[in-house]
């Protein structure tokens, strides 16, 4: 799973290694979208545009891609 987002200069709202972040959909339909996919919730965080390398990646190995 892939999605654009946007780190904030926000305090942590929870405790442990954790970002608040502006999303490029609308946050609910994303959140709707990978619950309904299965996707876990906890995911890694790159800061800077890797969409594309992830994506590419994801091909050469024979892994399912999905973009938000």
């Amino acid at each position: 799973m892939i999605a654009s987002v946007q780190a904030l200069d926000k305090e942590k709202q929870f405790y442990g290694t954790s970002v608040v972040v502006k999303t490029d959909v609308c946050a609910r339909d994303l959140v709707q979208s990978t619950i309904e996919a299965g996707f876990e919730p906890h995911f890694a965080v790159i800061y800077g545009d890797a969409a594309d390398a992830l994506e590419a990646l994801g091909h050469m190995l024979n892994t399912e891609v999905v973009r938000f």
